[in-house]
């Protein structure tokens, strides 16, 4: 199975999901889906620097593992997961008819088909 059938699978299992994207943590979108034409590339370039700080601010407080990150906006609900050291998941689901939960549940099901595959 390709990533792109992956991440087709993913937002079709998602309430509201609207894209997904495998994003290399230096901001290369390595595959995305999207419904109807919905831009996740330009969202997934922007997110990666402060996703990348948030991960930084983990590790130097030596509070854990940084695992997952969750942004909402007035539309959108943010789902952004740690694959690898050099990889992570983020998806897209419309805040108006959205269910995040299923979405990070979904999301969690799609790493461990995608882990293999980036290790």
């Amino acid at each position: 199975m390709d990533f792109k059938e992956i991440l087709s699978k993913l937002i079709e299992k998602t309430p509201g999901g609207l894209g997904a994207a495998l994003v290399a943590k230096d901001g290369l979108i390595v595959e995305s889906w999207t419904k109807e034409g919905f831009a996740v590339d330009e969202i997934a370039v922007h997110i990666t620097q402060p996703l990348m700080k948030s991960e930084n601010s983990v590790k130097n407080a030596r509070i854990g593992i940084f695992e997952e990150m969750l942004l909402f906006t007035d539309k959108f609900s943010l789902i952004l997961k740690n694959i690898t050291d050099e990889y992570f998941l983020m998806t897209v689901i419309d805040r108006s008819c959205g269910i995040y939960g299923k979405g990070r549940y979904e999301a969690d099901k799609t790493i461990k088909k995608l882990r293999p595959e980036l290790v």
